[in-house]
C-alpha cells in the first residue's frame, strides 16, 4: 500500500464519519422541531418530512404523538442538504407566534444546535 492508497482510506473513512454525524444531528434537529411544534389536532407537528436533495411536501395524516427516529433520516453518503419541511401554509405563523404554545420553536432548535 503507497502513501495515495492510505490518504484515500483516510478521505473515505472521514467522509463516512461526516456523512453519519451529518445524518445524527439532522435527526435531532427534527426531533426538537418536531417535539416543540404546537399541538392542537397533531395536524402540524405530523407534517414535517426530512429529505435530501429537496423538500419533501408530502402531507401526512394527523397524529397526535409523532415522533421520529434516525430510520426517519434518509442515508446521505453525499453529503447533500437535507431538508426539514412542512407543506402547511400556516407554518410560518406558528413560528412567528400565531400559537402561544412555542413562538419561535424552529428558531429555538437551530440555535439550540448552534445552527444559527
Amino acid at each position: 500500500m503507497n502513501v495515495d492508497d492510505v490518504m484515500r482510506n483516510v478521505k473515505a473513512n472521514i467522509d463516512i464519519e461526516s456523512a453519519v454525524e451529518f445524518r445524527v444531528l439532522t435527526f435531532k434537529v427534527a426531533r426538537d422541531i418536531i417535539k416543540n411544534t404546537p399541538q392542537d389536532e397533531g395536524t402540524a407537528r405530523s407534517s414535517w418530512n426530512i429529505s435530501k436533495r429537496r423538500a419533501d411536501l408530502t402531507v401526512n395524516p394527523a397524529e397526535k404523538n409523532r415522533t421520529v427516529s434516525i430510520e426517519d433520516v434518509p442515508v446521505n453518503e453525499k453529503l447533500q442538504p437535507y431538508f426539514i419541511s412542512s407543506p402547511l401554509p400556516y407554518m410560518q405563523r406558528l413560528e412567528y407566534g400565531h400559537s402561544d404554545q412555542a413562538k419561535g420553536f424552529i428558531r429555538a432548535a437551530l440555535a439550540r444546535f448552534k445552527l444559527i
